[in-house]
């Protein structure tokens, strides 16, 4: 009974709100793969079966709904032949590494070799 009650509460998690602008880029990444898909002259139905997901989840990925799975994304991208552009999501982190910078910039300098940026 407790692992049930564990799978309702862990399902009704709501999904995270997006700003506008997170929303904007959803709905322009779903413009690109129904563009790429359309391009390979491919009806929804065989992408989506050939994906491994609905056909409904694959017009929601296309919408540019976020709440469909990484999971799916990545099928979808794979199938279109994309699979490779998922390695350039967050491939740089600049806010990340201007605060490694102005971190190194305060350490002795015998210690700046341990948090060199990679």
């Amino acid at each position: 009974m407790l692992a049930l009650v564990c799978a309702l509460t862990i399902m009704a998690q709501p999904a995270p709100v997006l700003s506008s602008a997170a929303t904007a880029r959803a709905q322009a990444l779903g413009g690109r793969l129904r563009t790429a898909r359309l391009r390979q002259r491919t009806r929804q139905a065989d992408l989506a079966s050939a994906s491994g997901i609905s056909t409904a989840t694959l017009r929601k990925l296309e919408n540019g709904d976020a709440t469909v799975s990484l999971a799916a994304l990545i099928s979808v991208l794979d199938t279109l032949g994309m699979g490779e552009d998922i390695a350039d999501v967050a491939a740089t982190d600049p806010v990340g590494r201007s605060m490694l910078d102005e971190t190194i910039k305060g350490l002795p300098r015998g210690r700046r070799q341990a948090w060199a940026p990679a």
